[in-house]
């Protein structure tokens, strides 16, 4: 569990979920300026069963970004932008890639950004 975490002008990822299982993420501040590049909110993959909710991540790239290898994700009441939304992947780059799965977004307010939800492959 993470809870009221806030975290400020990381240089890269401020919060990576790799090979994780049942983690819950809420009630997390993420802030970087709306022009910083390569600066993922929250970052998850090649884990299962993670949540995230009533967060706000602003940050000027993916709010949201999830990897290969990701099953049952739970993303609610978010607060996303400046940045470019929530992104699935890039995915597809290795030749036996694992896949992403059963990804859930429920009332999530973009302000900001330059997509919603998308996919990159």
């Amino acid at each position: 569990m993470i809870s009221g975490l806030t975290s400020i002008n990381s240089q890269m990822f401020h919060i990576v979920f790799n090979g994780c299982q049942y983690v819950k993420t809420q009630d997390v501040n993420i802030v970087a300026a709306g022009n910083s590049p390569n600066t993922e909110g929250i970052h998850v993959q090649m884990s299962s069963r993670v949540t995230i909710i009533h967060s706000k991540i602003r940050t000027g790239d993916d709010c949201i970004s999830i990897g290969p290898g990701t099953n049952s994700l739970w993303i609610e009441n978010i607060e996303c932008g400046p940045g470019h939304g929530i992104s699935i992947g890039s995915l597809g780059w290795e030749l036996n890639e694992a896949g992403v799965q059963n990804v859930t977004v429920k009332r999530v307010t973009f302000t900001g950004t330059q997509n919603g939800v998308r996919i990159k492959s």
